[in-house]
């Protein structure tokens, strides 16, 4: 519902006390001759109105006739059910408190505060008194009322033949047209309220005029920063409506004759001139409003209808009074229709409900909505019925447009050219700790993370629109203190040939980038040892080799290792005994190695080495280490300490070595030197030949 609750904030109160100077700022006081206004003017009281206030309801007798000059009054009628929607807006333009001036003494409408600012209010009996005396007063008074009515008719047309962008041009411009400045002071909600649409999809159409720079909004508050833009992009509605407004006061009319004065016959004749043209008009505003319109009396049958009415039912116009409205009603809905239109006679009171009428060789059934009223004796039923077929589909899609999106396993944005998002769905919201997907929209990503990554998601955004090209890359976020993986696809958004935003979604990819990574693990490493395999160790060496061939100036050792007498223990301790020792031996290996080198099973209790930016003197030192750490080292086995020796060799890679196995040939031939010289051994490969022979400090074989 409307939010009825009034409040004035600092904001507002400066917008108001900067306007609120003069009542010639409200356009029917300001075109009252000098002497008129000063008399007016002395009676009336100024008073600030605040937003959300309600000044009459529907049956209410109102006290006083209120002259805007900085406040927007809406004009709402509203359902049982709470749902509401405006039928006219009243600012500086004219007055509230038609029902007077027409002679009625309840009002038929809500009249509410939807910009607070101030007007000048006359006592409803003064204002009686003053239109008693036929001046200009009464005249501006009626022509306003004649304006308001082409507002409410052009409305109705507008509801119904043009697309909701267009309406919401219409809204902001009359709402402009009517208060001084280019800031409205509303908020998503209250448009739809007035509009009578839901709130989401007036919050995409204002994101499109966003993203075509004629607007700007933030939370409360829009500002039109393109005119003739809104303009340009406006239905003829608002036009009409202009025109009207501007022909009926641009001339100041001629007052009625003073009381106790017969009218002359010019004068008569002036008058019914004015009053069957009136006539027409509204006849024509009736006859051709895009709603049906219907007058039952108490047995329902009809005794009036419109145009529209008589195509929604699929009869003649002039067969009215031989139908009963209930006969084009499904039997289902018949007895809540029946039950509706008795409590709305019996009650006197306002409704709606909804029914379904029967299909007819123009039309399938339809769905419509039925807002009826009686006459002042209870004994005849006025209604609107409007067809409310194609809204209903479509509130229905957007309902599955949105289980779809909030039901998607991904996250999923839309934003504007600004990179704000005009829509998200309920993961999005869940993952980054908002309430509500709602609760994001306006929103921009430095609301939702380190300015950062917000500057980084911008420019992605405004590469993917300038490109027109969709765009897919993984990333690492922190999120509650832990980091993790996403994969985030974006695509341009494209209207009329411009891109005017960016669509897109991401899922979480942690767990699979873990099972990547110990994939790769698994099929890099040789399961017992957990040093490199083989097939790794080998490819490692190649792009080694390949860096070489690109800066020689730093050297690259190779070192083959091979666990002396190791088959003897295999066969005397068994292969449990034998895995202990490789695992033993693999782990003084490691402890010895560099950032950047690398340690591989080659197969057995063979092992190899590489050692980047490593000259000979280095490697043999490294080397000597190993030996040393592993001779000094046993294991205990089923109660026998078994002592262990290692034999190796040493090759440097040359940048004249065609493959990279050529170096681990040479310390492969280094190796078997070692061996054959007695075990517990380094042999250095040199080039070329012959070889030496490096002998460390010897162990007791």
């Amino acid at each position: 519902m409307f939010d009825e609750t009034p409040c004035l904030n600092p904001e507002e109160i400066a917008m108001a006390g900067e306007w609120v100077n003069s009542p010639r700022m409200n356009r029917i006081l300001a075109c009252l001759p000098v002497e008129e206004y000063g008399r007016h003017v002395d009676a009336m009281e100024f008073v600030l109105l605040k937003r959300g206030e309600v000044l009459f309801d529907c049956g209410d007798k109102p006290a006083f006739v209120y002259f805007p000059t900085s406040s927007l009054i809406s004009l709402t009628s509203t359902t049982e059910s709470g749902s509401s929607a405006e039928l006219a807006m009243t600012g500086n333009d004219g007055l509230v408190g038609t029902t007077l001036i027409l002679g009625g003494k309840c009002a038929t409408h809500k009249a509410v505060v939807q910009s607070a600012g101030g007007a000048y209010r006359l006592r409803a009996d003064a204002m009686r008194f003053e239109l008693g005396q036929g001046g200009h007063l009464l005249q501006l008074s009626l022509r306003y009322i004649h304006a308001l009515m082409t507002q409410m008719a052009q409305s109705l047309v507008c509801n119904r033949h043009h697309s909701l962008d267009q309406r919401l041009c219409r809204w902001l411009l009359l709402y402009l047209d009517r208060q001084p400045g280019d800031k409205l002071l509303v908020t998503h909600q209250l448009i739809a309220h007035m509009l009578g649409v839901r709130r989401e999809a007036v919050t995409e159409a204002a994101g499109k005029l966003q993203a075509a720079g004629l607007i700007q909004y933030s939370r409360g508050y829009m500002v039109v920063i393109n005119r003739p833009g809104l303009e340009a992009r406006v239905c003829e509605c608002y036009r009409a409506v202009k025109t009207e407004y501007e022909r009926l006061f641009d001339e100041m009319p001629e007052p009625a004759p003073a009381r106790g004065h017969p009218p002359g016959p010019t004068s008569l004749r002036h008058a019914y001139e004015d009053a069957q043209a009136m006539l027409r008009k509204y006849t024509d505003i009736y006859n051709f409003a895009p709603v049906g319109y219907f007058t039952l009396n108490a047995s329902r049958a009809i005794l009036k209808l419109n145009l529209a009415g008589a195509i929604l039912l699929g009869i003649k116009h002039s067969q009215c009074g031989q139908h009963r409205f209930d006969a084009f009603v499904k039997p289902e809905y018949l007895a809540d229709l029946q039950q509706f239109q008795a409590e709305v006679l019996g009650g006197k009171c306002r409704g709606n409900c909804e029914v379904v009428l029967t299909a007819t060789d123009k039309r399938p059934e339809a769905l419509v909505r039925i807002e009826a009223a009686p006459d002042d004796n209870g004994r005849e039923l006025h209604m609107v019925v409007i067809d409310i077929t194609a809204e209903k589909t479509l509130h229905e899609r957007e309902q599955y447009q949105r289980a779809l999106l909030d039901n998607c396993p991904f996250m999923v944005w839309l934003k504007d050219k600004e990179s704000r998002f005009l829509a998200v769905n309920a993961p999005f919201a869940h993952t980054f700790g908002w309430p509500s997907a709602e609760a994001l929209e306006g929103r921009t990503d430095y609301d939702l993370t380190s300015r950062e990554l917000a500057d980084a998601y911008r420019a992605d955004d405004r590469a993917v629109m300038a490109s027109g090209e969709k765009r897919s890359f993984e990333e690492q976020i922190e999120m509650n203190g832990a980091l993790r993986w996403f994969e985030t696809f974006k695509s341009p958004v494209v209207v009329d040939g411009r891109n005017i935003g960016t669509v897109g979604f991401s899922r979480d990819i942690t767990e699979r980038r873990r099972m990547e990574a110990e994939l790769r693990s698994l099929a890099a490493t040789d399961s017992l040892t957990q040093l490199a395999n083989r097939r790794h160790f080998l490819a490692r060496l190649e792009e080694t080799h390949a860096d070489l061939l690109r800066d020689a100036d730093h050297p690259v050792a190779v070192l083959m290792f091979d666990l002396d007498h190791f088959k003897s223990i295999n066969d005397s301790l068994g292969h449990a005994a034998g895995d202990a020792v490789l695992r033993l031996f693999s782990s003084l290996l490691r402890d010895e190695l560099r950032a950047g080198d690398l340690a591989g099973r080659i197969g057995g209790e063979e092992f190899a080495v590489l050692l980047t930016r490593s000259n000979p003197d280095a490697a043999a030192a490294f080397a000597e280490r190993i030996r040393r750490k592993v001779a000094e080292t046993s294991i205990l086995m089923d109660q026998r300490r078994i002592a262990i020796t290692v034999s190796i060799g040493i090759a440097l890679m040359l940048a004249e070595d065609t493959t990279a196995e050529q170096a681990l040939g040479r310390a492969d031939d280094a190796l078997y030197r070692a061996k054959a010289e007695g075990r517990n051994r380094i042999a250095l490969a040199e080039t070329p030949p012959p070889q030496q022979v490096f002998r460390g400090v010897q162990a007791a074989m």
